[in-house]
Protein backbone atom coordinates (compact mmCIF):
# COMPACT_ATOMS: atom_id res chain seq x y z
CA UNK A 1 0.00 0.00 0.00
CA UNK A 2 1.24 3.25 -0.94
CA UNK A 3 2.24 5.69 2.08
CA UNK A 4 2.15 9.17 0.77
CA UNK A 5 1.64 11.39 3.48
CA UNK A 6 0.35 10.29 6.81
CA UNK A 7 -1.34 11.27 9.81
CA UNK A 8 -1.53 9.97 12.99
CA UNK A 9 -4.42 10.09 15.76
CA UNK A 10 -4.45 9.12 19.28
CA UNK A 11 -7.62 6.67 20.20
CA UNK A 12 -8.81 8.27 23.74
CA UNK A 13 -7.67 5.28 25.01
CA UNK A 14 -4.15 5.63 23.95
CA UNK A 15 -4.26 9.21 25.47
CA UNK A 16 -5.27 7.77 29.05
CA UNK A 17 -2.64 4.56 28.94
CA UNK A 18 -0.19 7.12 28.22
CA UNK A 19 -0.76 9.39 30.84
CA UNK A 20 -1.57 6.08 33.53
CA UNK A 21 1.89 4.75 32.42
CA UNK A 22 3.26 8.09 33.67
CA UNK A 23 1.32 8.37 36.55
CA UNK A 24 2.70 4.72 37.33
CA UNK A 25 5.91 4.96 36.84
CA UNK A 26 6.19 8.07 39.49
CA UNK A 27 3.48 5.78 41.88
CA UNK A 28 5.98 2.94 41.86
CA UNK A 29 9.05 5.20 42.84
CA UNK A 30 10.56 6.11 39.61
CA UNK A 31 11.30 9.61 39.10
CA UNK A 32 8.66 12.26 37.05
CA UNK A 33 11.97 12.25 34.64
CA UNK A 34 11.92 8.58 33.83
CA UNK A 35 7.96 8.50 33.50
CA UNK A 36 8.36 11.55 31.25
CA UNK A 37 10.83 10.04 28.93
CA UNK A 38 9.15 6.89 28.90
CA UNK A 39 6.40 8.48 27.07
CA UNK A 40 8.57 10.56 24.92
CA UNK A 41 10.05 7.76 23.63
CA UNK A 42 6.79 6.05 23.45
CA UNK A 43 5.83 8.91 21.26
CA UNK A 44 8.47 9.15 19.50
CA UNK A 45 8.50 5.38 18.38
CA UNK A 46 4.76 6.14 17.26
CA UNK A 47 5.54 9.11 15.14
CA UNK A 48 8.14 6.70 13.32
CA UNK A 49 4.90 4.61 11.94
CA UNK A 50 3.99 8.58 9.83
CA UNK A 51 6.68 6.72 7.30
CA UNK A 52 6.99 3.22 8.22
CA UNK A 53 3.38 2.18 8.98
CA UNK A 54 4.12 -1.46 8.44
CA UNK A 55 6.69 -1.59 11.03
CA UNK A 56 4.99 -3.36 13.33
CA UNK A 57 4.08 -6.81 13.65
CA UNK A 58 0.70 -8.35 12.13
CA UNK A 59 -1.34 -8.88 15.25
CA UNK A 60 -3.35 -11.54 13.19
CA UNK A 61 0.02 -13.95 12.99
CA UNK A 62 -0.66 -14.51 16.70
CA UNK A 63 -4.61 -14.51 17.11
CA UNK A 64 -6.95 -17.37 15.91
CA UNK A 65 -8.96 -14.88 13.60
CA UNK A 66 -8.25 -11.81 11.17
CA UNK A 67 -7.63 -8.51 12.22
CA UNK A 68 -6.15 -5.21 11.16
CA UNK A 69 -4.64 -4.23 13.75
CA UNK A 70 -0.64 -3.84 13.71
CA UNK A 71 1.46 -3.83 17.44
CA UNK A 72 4.61 -1.93 17.56
CA UNK A 73 7.13 -2.17 20.58
CA UNK A 74 8.57 0.18 22.26
CA UNK A 75 11.11 -0.36 25.38
CA UNK A 76 8.35 -2.31 27.80
CA UNK A 77 5.29 -1.56 26.04
CA UNK A 78 2.83 -2.75 22.80
CA UNK A 79 1.75 -0.13 20.70
CA UNK A 80 -1.45 -1.05 18.90
CA UNK A 81 -2.85 0.74 15.73
CA UNK A 82 -4.75 0.23 12.35
CA UNK A 83 -4.52 2.03 8.79
CA UNK A 84 -7.17 3.04 7.71
CA UNK A 85 -6.35 5.09 4.21
CA UNK A 86 -3.81 7.79 4.99
CA UNK A 87 -4.30 7.75 8.69
CA UNK A 88 -2.23 5.64 11.60
CA UNK A 89 -4.73 5.12 14.16
CA UNK A 90 -3.30 4.11 17.74
CA UNK A 91 -5.78 2.30 19.34
CA UNK A 92 -4.32 1.30 23.10
CA UNK A 93 -0.41 1.54 24.87
CA UNK A 94 -0.32 -1.82 26.64
CA UNK A 95 2.54 -2.95 28.96
CA UNK A 96 4.43 -6.13 27.29
CA UNK A 97 3.74 -8.24 30.44
CA UNK A 98 -0.47 -7.45 30.39
CA UNK A 99 -3.02 -9.84 28.44
CA UNK A 100 -3.38 -7.38 25.78
CA UNK A 101 -5.40 -10.17 24.24
CA UNK A 102 -8.20 -9.55 26.89
CA UNK A 103 -7.72 -5.89 27.02
CA UNK A 104 -8.28 -5.73 23.15
CA UNK A 105 -10.91 -7.54 22.27
CA UNK A 106 -12.80 -8.07 25.57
Amino acid sequence: MPTGKLSLKYSPDARNDLLNIGYYIVQSGGYPESAKDTVLLIRKDVKRLKSHPDLGIDVSNRMAFKTDYRMLISGKYNVFYRRLHNTIYVIRVIKGSQDWIRILFK
